[in-house]
Order: C-alpha cells, then sequence, then structure tokens
C-alpha cells in the first residue's frame, strides 16, 4: 500500500566528507587540562603490540622531560620522545610509544612525564581503545598506529628482560 509519500530510511549526518574520513583515520588526541590528554586509539586486537606515533603541544619549552616507568601502566612503555624540528611552535614534541591491548573491551592505560626539574610537574596521558577479542575481526588502524610482531613472552618475562622492538 503506498501512500505517495516517499520515505527514507537512512540517517543523515550533517558532516563533511573529510571530517568523518578524518574521525576514523587519525588518532584522537584532546587537551583536557594543563598538560592532561587523552588520546583515543580506535579498535585494538587483544594480546598485541602497536607502535604509537604522535605529537603532543606541552605549554613550556621543557628542556627536561623523564619518563615515570613506576608510576605509568605496566602495558605501556615510551620508546622515543624528542623535540619536533619542524613545528614553528618550540614546545611541540614528538612520542612514540609501544602500546599492548592487553585488556578485551575497553583498555585504559595512563603515561606519566616529568617536565623539566620540578617534581610536581607532571604530565598525564590517558590512551584509550576498543579492544577486540581473538575471534572478532580484524580492526583497522588508525594513522600513527603499526601493528608490531607478537613478543608473547611480554607477561611471563623476568623483572631483568626486556623486550625489544625494532621500531624503525
Amino acid at each position: 500500500m503506498s501512500t505517495g509519500i516517499e520515505q527514507t530510511h537512512h540517517v543523515k549526518f550533517n558532516l563533511q566528507e573529510e571530517e568523518v574520513k578524518s574521525h576514523h583515520e587519525n588518532l584522537d588526541i584532546v587537551k583536557i587540562g594543563t598538560n592532561k590528554f587523552d588520546i583515543n586509539l580506535g579498535y585494538l586486537k587483544i594480546d598485541h603490540y602497536y607502535k604509537v606515533a604522535f605529537s603532543l603541544e606541552l605549554d613550556d619549552n621543557y628542556q627536561k622531560i623523564v619518563f615515570l616507568k613506576d608510576d605509568s601502566s605496566k602495558s605501556v612503555s615510551l620508546k622515543e620522545l624528542k623535540r619536533n624540528a619542524n613545528s614553528n611552535v618550540t614546545h611541540v614534541f614528538d612520542m612514540t610509544i609501544i602500546f599492548f591491548a592487553s585488556k578485551e573491551k575497553h583498555d585504559k592505560e595512563t603515561v606519566f612525564l616529568r617536565l623539566g626539574d620540578n617534581e610536581n610537574n607532571v604530565t598525564e596521558i590517558n590512551f584509550e581503545a576498543t579492544v577486540l577479542g581473538a575471534h572478532q575481526g580484524t580492526p583497522l588502524l588508525r594513522n600513527g598506529i603499526t601493528l608490531l610482531p607478537n613478543h608473547t613472552n611480554h607477561l611471563h618475562s623476568h623483572v631483568n628482560e626486556k623486550l625489544h622492538f625494532n621500531i624503525n
């Protein structure tokens, strides 16, 4: 039975094509406070290692930045931190971390960096990901994220053993 009124059953959003494309392809980095960031990694696969490369603009031009390993999540390790040479702003830093997707469903891990010589001046970086289980498909990785070869001994390694990834 036709009423003569054409109905569409599609939801339409007022987003430009480039906005939609960049939303799903790029890391979502949100500054939520002074030297506090949330980074959404999108979808990852359980028990896999990922290299994540990104840039952050800090509030000041720090000469010394220290990774606080004991305070940071055990599933994240800092591999590289350097000043961005191409930026017009002097306090942009390029970072590379290794993220181990260890918790199925929602995984939130935190990294802490001490800025300068003041022990109370700390940057907090929260990484969030939706982690797919063993038989839930293969996620499309966002720009800046690279899958690394699995090293199953990570969880069972001794304290003295250190995982090495050639991240170049």
